[in-house]
């Protein structure tokens, strides 16, 4: 079976001296792991297990197996936190991964083309869609009553967005 790695959190700094990591968490999926989880980090190719994790100030305090002390942690700074997908609660109905929502075309409402999502920026309390569009690049941030539709079959994002946010033309 294919493993399908979806990422649940990057990893922001080491804290303390004994291999913490603090953790900024995208959506909830991370908080909801169990100790034992395998856990990959993207700049490294083993696989490492959780051993605990806690919340503090809105992200989380992670200890992964073999990060026992700073040095060790200060070398997986800026790691993307990645978990097999079958470890993961099922998505709901409408749901879908993050991630999986690069490649997708954006549209508006009218069927305007906005551009396409090149990358799902995580970090600041609210997801960013990246879209490169004919003049440049945009950020939109992930609001829900922004989002009219997610249609995974044509691999397609409406987004009704505020007069003026963007230049669609």
């Amino acid at each position: 079976m294919v493993q399908q790695l979806v990422r649940v959190g990057k990893v922001v700094k080491p804290h303390g001296i004994h291999g913490e990591l603090v953790v900024a968490p995208e959506g909830d999926t991370l908080a909801g792991l169990e100790a034992g989880t395998p856990v990959h980090l993207d700049s490294e190719s083993e696989t490492r297990r959780l051993l605990a994790l806690r919340p503090h100030q809105r992200r989380l305090l992670v200890t992964l197996e073999g990060i026992c002390d700073r040095t060790a942690a200060e070398l997986v700074r800026g790691a993307q936190v990645m978990v097999d997908a079958g470890e993961l609660a099922q998505l709901g109905e409408g749901e879908v991964w993050v991630d999986d929502l690069i490649g997708y075309r954006a549209l508006l409402p009218d069927g305007a083309t906005l551009g396409v999502v090149r990358e799902v920026l995580s970090g600041g309390g609210r997801d960013l869609l990246e879209i490169e569009m004919r003049e440049g690049t945009a950020l939109i941030p992930m609001v829900r009553e922004w989002l009219v539709e997610i249609d995974t079959e044509k691999r397609r994002i409406v987004l009704d967005l505020p007069d003026g946010l963007v230049d669609a033309s």
